[in-house]
């Protein structure tokens, strides 16, 4: 098993897990505990025509209540990328994430 070196997320966190099925699952962490985590509106990441998409996990569950990703079904896990944390954000909340603004010197 790979480890990622940070061993705590914090509540709010966005995240994204490799599960041992081969799934890609994004959710936004409750809390970490020493069995896994909980999370809530859990995606699994999947390809399309347009680019890499969001569909629900679970279509006939509450989402937004805490739900159990068991650390033995994880192969890896990482802080979200921000191109795909602002496409979580439109695709769970419908707000729209505006791109960090630069400076052009």
């Amino acid at each position: 098993m790979l480890v990622n070196k940070q061993s705590s997320y914090n509540n709010g966190d966005i995240v994204s897990f490799k599960l041992a099925n081969g799934d890609e699952v994004i959710a936004e962490i409750v809390e970490v505990t020493d069995a896994g985590w909980i999370v809530k509106r859990p995606y699994i990441v999947v390809p399309s025509q347009q680019g890499i998409g969001l569909m629900q996990a679970l279509f006939t569950g509450n989402l937004e209540r805490g739900l159990e990703l068991n650390r033995s079904s994880v192969l890896l896990h990482a802080d979200t990328i921000p191109e795909m944390h602002s496409h979580y954000i439109k695709t769970t909340t419908g707000i729209d994430v505006a791109p960090k603004s630069r400076i052009i010197s």
